[in-house]
C-alpha cells in the first residue's frame, strides 16, 4: 500500500510503507516490511557503546555551570536521560546518544541559551491559552513541546531559557485570531453536508479540535488553523456531497440553526447577524431559488440538499398553495431526468 494511512490523526499525517506507519498502528504487509528493515538497520548502524565518555563530558559541562535543562533544550535528550547518563546510572549508551551529547559545545550553550526566571513567560503565555489557543500550537511557537510548556505554566518548571524567553516576548496577538469566523465556517461546512471526519482528513486538523471550534467552545484559533479551515470552506462549502450520513449531518445543522456563509456580511465580524433570508426566507426568495435550481438541471432532492427546504412533499404543497404549479412540474421533470 501507498499514500497517508487513513486511520492517522496527527498532526504530521504519516505513511504506508514505513516504519514509523508501523508505529502508528498499521500492520499492512508494506509497514510490517518498512519495520523489519528499520529494525535491522538500527541494530546495524546504531549500536551501544560505553557511557564514560559521555558522562565525563556532561559532569565537567554541569561544573561549568550549564544545567540539565539548558543541556536537554541544545541536545534534544529528555531530562531524565541526561541525569540517569550523569548520575552513572546506565553504562551503555546509542551510539546517537553520544553524539548528542558530545556534541554539545560552547555555540549552543552560550549566553543565549543561558536560564532565566520563568514566571514573566508564565503570566503572558496563560492570557494565550486562556483564551482558546491551543497548548501544543503555543508550545511550537516558543519552541517547546507540550509536556514542557505545561511543567512550566504548572510551576513545576521555574526557569526557562533566554531564547525561548525572547520567542514568548515576540508573540503576538497576530498569532491567534477570533474563533468566530472558524466556527461559522465550519458550520457552514455542516449545512452542506461535511461531517468533520471529512473535515479532519482534508485539513489535516484534529477531529476533536475541530468539533470544540464548531460547536464555538474556542475564543481562539491559531493562524494555520484559520487559514486551513478558510481554504477548505472556500473549496467545499458549495460542494453538496451525497449520501444518507451527508444528509444526516444536514438534518442536524438545520436543527442547530447553522447557516451558510451567504447569510453573513462578513463572517469574521462576529457581531454580525444572519441576514433575515437566510435565517426565515419568504415564499418569493424560495420561489428564486427554486427557479435557479431548475434551470441548472436539478430538482426537489437537490433543494433538499441545499437547505431550501426540510421535507419535500412540504415544499410541493407549498408551491401547489403559492400557484407556482410549472415551476414544480419543471423541478419534477428535473428530478426524474436525474433519476433516469
Amino acid at each position: 500500500m501507498i499514500g497517508v494511512i487513513s486511520s492517522c490523526r496527527h498532526a504530521r499525517r504519516h505513511e504506508h510503507a514505513t516504519h514509523l506507519g508501523w508505529r502508528c498502528g498499521c500492520r499492512c504487509d508494506d509497514c510490517v516490511k518498512a519495520a523489519r528493515r528499520w529494525n535491522k538497520h538500527r541494530s546495524v548502524l546504531g549500536g551501544f557503546v560505553d557511557a564514560e565518555f559521555s558522562r565525563r563530558w556532561l559532569r565537567e559541562l554541569v561544573d561549568s555551570g550549564v544545567s540539565l535543562e539548558t543541556l536537554s533544550h541544545a541536545c534534544g535528550l529528555s531530562v531524565r536521560t541526561l541525569k540517569r547518563i550523569y548520575d552513572g546510572d546506565v553504562k551503555r549508551v546509542q551510539l546517537a546518544t553520544q553524539a548528542a551529547v558530545l556534541g554539545l559545545g560552547g555555540e549552543q550553550l552560550s549566553d543565549e541559551e543561558t536560564q532565566v526566571d520563568a514566571a514573566e513567560f508564565r503570566n503572558k503565555l496563560e492570557k494565550f491559552i486562556g483564551s482558546g489557543a491551543q497548548v501544543t500550537r503555543v508550545a511550537n511557537l516558543v519552541e517547546m513541546d507540550a509536556r514542557g510548556l505545561k511543567a512550566v505554566l504548572n510551576g513545576k518548571t521555574t526557569t526557562i531559557s533566554k531564547h525561548q524567553h525572547a520567542l514568548a516576548q515576540d508573540l503576538s496577538w497576530t498569532d491567534l485570531k477570533p474563533g468566530c469566523g472558524a466556527t461559522r465556517r465550519l458550520q457552514a461546512l455542516a449545512v452542506s453536508g461535511w461531517t468533520l471526519g471529512h473535515v479532519a482528513e482534508l485539513s489535516g486538523l484534529d477531529v476533536v479540535r475541530l468539533s470544540r471550534i464548531q460547536n464555538g467552545a474556542v475564543a481562539n484559533v491559531s493562524a494555520a488553523e484559520f487559514d486551513a479551515i478558510w481554504s477548505l470552506t472556500k473549496q467545499l462549502a458549495s460542494v453538496y456531497p451525497q449520501g444518507e450520513v451527508h444528509d444526516e449531518i444536514r438534518k442536524q445543522a438545520h436543527e442547530c440553526g447553522w447557516r451558510s456563509l451567504a447569510a453573513f456580511n462578513n463572517p469574521d465580524d462576529p457581531t454580525c447577524v444572519p441576514s433575515a433570508k437566510y435565517s426565515k426566507a419568504t415564499l418569493n426568495e424560495v420561489i428564486e431559488d427554486l427557479t435557479e435550481l431548475a434551470e441548472l438541471g436539478y430538482g426537489l432532492t437537490e433543494a433538499k440538499r441545499r437547505g431550501i427546504t426540510t421535507s419535500e412533499s412540504a415544499l410541493e404543497r407549498r408551491l401547489q398553495r403559492a400557484g407556482a404549479n410549472e415551476l414544480l412540474a419543471k423541478l419534477k421533470y428535473e428530478e426524474n431526468r436525474l433519476a433516469g
